[in-house]
C-alpha cells in the first residue's frame, strides 16, 4: 500500500447500496470527491464526517483509493482554493461572498464555468459538427481545390474546418437570440388551397 496525502475541496459524497458477498447483507458503501483530483476515494462502510464544498485534507491509497479516516481533516479554503476568474464573470464571483467560503467557491466555479467552460464545450461541439460538415461536402463535391497541389489540401481541409467552426460557434453563441427572433413563415396560398 503506497499512502499519498490529498487535500482538496469535497466536491461530490456517493452512497452505493451493495450485497457484501460474505454476509450476505445490504451494506451502503461511501465514496466521494475533491476538486482536486480526477477519482473517487473510497471510505468503506463509514459515512464521511463532512459535506460537500468542505475543505479538506486526508492520507489514501494512491492505487485503491481507501482512505484514512483517521488522518481526516478540515483546513482552510485559501490552501485549496480554486483559481480567481478574470474578466466579467469575476465581478459577479466576488460580490456579496468572500471567496474563502462555500458560497465563494460555488461562485467562483460558476463563473468560470460561464467564462471557461461553456465556451469550451460549444467550440468543441462547432468543430465536430464542422468536421461532418466538410466530410459531407466533400462526399457531395461541394468543396473543389481546383488545381492544387495534394501536398496543399490538408492544409486546405483544415481551414475549410476551422472557417466552419467559427461560423458554427458564432450562431451557437448567438442562438438564443436568433430563436428569440424567430417567426414561422405564413402559409402560402398554395398551401390554404389544399386545405
Amino acid at each position: 500500500m503506497s499512502d499519498s496525502t490529498y487535500k482538496g475541496i469535497v466536491t461530490r459524497l456517493y452512497e452505493k447500496e451493495w450485497n457484501d458477498r460474505d454476509s450476505g447483507r445490504d451494506i451502503i458503501l461511501y465514496s466521494f470527491q475533491v476538486d482536486s483530483e480526477k477519482r473517487y476515494f473510497r471510505t468503506g462502510t463509514k459515512k464521511p464526517s463532512f459535506d460537500e464544498g468542505e475543505s479538506i485534507s486526508f492520507v489514501a491509497d494512491s492505487k485503491s483509493g481507501n482512505v484514512d479516516l483517521k488522518s481526516v481533516k478540515k483546513v482552510e479554503v485559501e490552501t485549496v482554493q480554486a483559481p480567481k476568474p478574470s474578466g466579467a464573470g469575476a465581478t459577479n464571483a466576488s460580490s456579496g461572498s468572500s471567496s474563502g467560503t462555500r458560497d465563494g467557491y460555488w461562485a467562483a466555479k460558476e463563473a468560470r464555468d460561464i467564462e471557461v467552460t461553456a465556451p469550451r464545450i460549444a467550440y468543441s461541439a462547432a468543430q465536430k459538427n464542422a468536421t461532418t460538415l466538410v466530410a459531407a461536402a466533400l462526399a457531395a463535391d461541394a468543396l473543389s481545390f481546383g488545381s492544387t497541389a495534394k501536398g496543399k489540401r490538408l492544409d486546405m481541409l483544415v481551414d475549410f474546418v476551422e472557417q466552419t467552426t467559427l461560423r458554427l460557434a458564432a450562431l451557437q453563441n448567438e442562438g438564443h437570440t436568433l430563436i428569440a427572433g424567430f417567426e414561422p413563415m405564413a402559409k402560402s396560398s398554395s398551401e390554404d388551397d389544399d386545405e
